[in-house]
């Protein structure tokens, strides 16, 4: 098959799913944007593309500097979240992130092997391959490699559209099969980087845990005005912008804990703000304990649930506990069924109104938050082109 062919069956696949592509090059690979670009009608899903050659742009890409060296496997998959984040560029898409890396022939011979590094990624995979070029020297030998990592980038993007999610690897499509699963790898790379702030990556001791912030901690599928409008009443009453938290671990009655992309596609949503990812902390006390002394910001109905026996923690023992960490609740006014419900009225009802622990408790002065994430996913709250919330 050759490259004209494999564009044209990208093409043709578009036009029965919404996909978006990014494509991320360093040198060579640039040429799968040419591939792409030069067929009629692309602009329905080649999103752009990004071509950071030396290391300083590539620096300004990732948002820090690769650990593992520029032409290397684990920076390709840095890459391909970065692509896979441009390429969610509305709702209901299928994004794909494509990024390249590779060492070609220059005009002086290299000691190591020339080679591309891959991985793309998309809403269910993420492939990454590695492929060995012929070694040469001068231009005639850098336009094969060129030509040789240009269709191998189109191979790879033909493979992450050919995946069939929850099929065994085995029954994959060939172009799958030539490509290593780097579900494990993705993961391990976001956690290195899991904090974000205004949309870039840092290391936990970067940010510091966001030290002395309150949190705000949710699932935020999607974000929408009314937790932005909790982060902006919690600043202006506690004089600290929250940091929204938002753990990839589900408690043990769920299931599905949250992937890479999904992680990507929060953060990308809330790229003005910042957030902080982690894993094994899906409980309000688990958060205390992790970030003792913060304030963690809540709504009246999670403040109900907290203080119901019936969800398995003694609502005293885990009060006293959070005392003792130095947590305070912020609980902001939620409407449940019709009717505005108050953290003052979950305390009294819970009989812990006249408690002492109930000082590790703050109303947020009557301010609600009445739009929900199931609500916008289900279709009953639509977003208007302000970027508010209309109801259906």
């Amino acid at each position: 098959m050759t490259e004209v062919d494999i564009v044209r069956q990208i093409h043709e696949e578009s036009s029965r799913r919404k996909l978006r592509i990014f494509v991320v090059a360093t040198g060579a690979g640039a040429g799968v944007q040419k591939w792409l670009w030069e067929t009629p009608g692309c602009s329905s899903y080649f999103v752009g593309a990004s071509f950071p050659y030396s290391m300083g742009e590539t620096d300004e890409l990732l948002g820090f500097k690769p650990d593992d060296g520029y032409a290397s496997e684990e920076n390709a998959v840095d890459m391909a979240m970065v692509a896979y984040q441009r390429a969610c560029d509305g709702a209901d898409v299928e994004p794909i992130g494509l990024a390249m890396t590779a060492s070609v022939a220059s005009v002086r011979a290299h000691r190591s092997e020339h080679r591309v590094h891959m991985a793309c990624m998309t809403r269910h995979v993420t492939l990454v391959r590695t492929v060995v070029l012929e070694k040469g020297v001068g231009a005639e030998a850098r336009m094969k490699d060129g030509v040789d990592v240009d269709r191998a980038g189109l191979r790879m993007l033909q493979a992450a559209i050919a995946h069939c999610p929850g099929q065994l690897w085995l029954r994959q499509p060939h172009a799958v099969q030539e490509c290593l699963d780097g579900f494990m790898m993705a993961r391990a790379r976001f956690f290195m980087r899991p904090a974000f702030d205004r949309g870039r990556r840092h290391t936990l001791d970067e940010v510091r845990r966001f030290d002395g912030r309150p949190l705000l901690p949710g699932a935020f599928n999607p974000p929408h005005a009314g937790h932005e409008k909790m982060a902006d009443v919690t600043t202006a009453h506690l004089g600290r912008e929250p940091v929204f938290s938002v753990c990839s671990t589900m408690p043990a009655a769920h299931k599905g804990d949250l992937t890479v992309q999904d992680m990507l596609e929060r953060a990308r949503a809330l790229r003005h703000r910042s957030v902080i990812f982690t894993e094994g902390d899906p409980l309000f006390i688990d958060k205390a304990r992790a970030f003792p002394g913060r304030p963690i910001v809540i709504g009246a109905d999670a403040l109900a649930r907290l203080l119901d026996p019936q969800w398995g923690a003694d609502p005293l023992a885990v009060l006293g506990e959070m005392q003792k960490l130095g947590t305070t609740l912020f609980v902001f006014d939620r409407p449940i069924d019709g009717h505005m419900l108050t953290g003052k009225e979950v305390l009294a009802k819970a009989g812990y109104a006249e408690s002492a622990l109930a000082a590790a408790v703050v109303t947020s002065a009557g301010e609600g938050m009445d739009v929900s994430s199931t609500a916008l996913r289900e279709g009953r709250v639509t977003r208007t082109a302000k970027g508010e919330e209309a109801r259906c």
